[in-house]
């Protein structure tokens, strides 16, 4: 579960980082979210043997029907109507497109910025001159340490 929900994590944190600026980008976030840490739950039971017996036919039901809704709606009787939909996010993610690459550039910017600053700032610290006494403690000034 863990493990389910630190990549769940980090999916999210990628897609709202690449897609954020977008009017749908947090909403495909979530979902991606929530559907990696579901899989993490039905593999968490699986794994340590609770309701097998419930959870393998939940996944292949919902499988399934994500399976039968897409046959059905893209290849059957809702071709127009579809058709209609993909143009219009088509056409949306098209005029989104330019304010997703310079968010993106903005973001490359921030990073670099970031990764200087730590670097520098851990080079100040590794300048002090640093001194280990007898017990193992160490004082940054280069003298001894001392109890108190």
């Amino acid at each position: 579960m863990v493990i389910a929900a630190a990549i769940a994590a980090a999916v999210k944190d990628l897609i709202t980082g690449a897609m954020g600026g977008l009017s749908y980008g947090r909403l495909l976030a979530n979902i991606a979210s929530v559907f990696i840490i579901g899989l993490g739950i039905i593999a968490a039971l699986s794994q340590i043997g609770i309701a097998i017996a419930v959870t393998l036919p939940v996944l292949i039901t919902v499988l399934a029907t994500v399976a039968g809704i897409l046959i059905v709606g893209v290849g059957g009787g809702l071709v127009g109507p579809m058709r209609q939909r993909w143009e219009q996010i088509l056409t949306k993610a098209e005029q989104e497109a330019p304010r997703a690459k310079a968010e993106a550039n903005s973001g490359r910017a921030v990073a670099d910025l970031r990764a200087r600053t730590e670097v520098s700032s851990a080079t100040r610290t590794d300048e002090l001159p640093v001194h280990r006494d007898g017990n193992g403690a160490y004082a940054p000034d280069g003298g001894p340490t001392h109890a108190r």
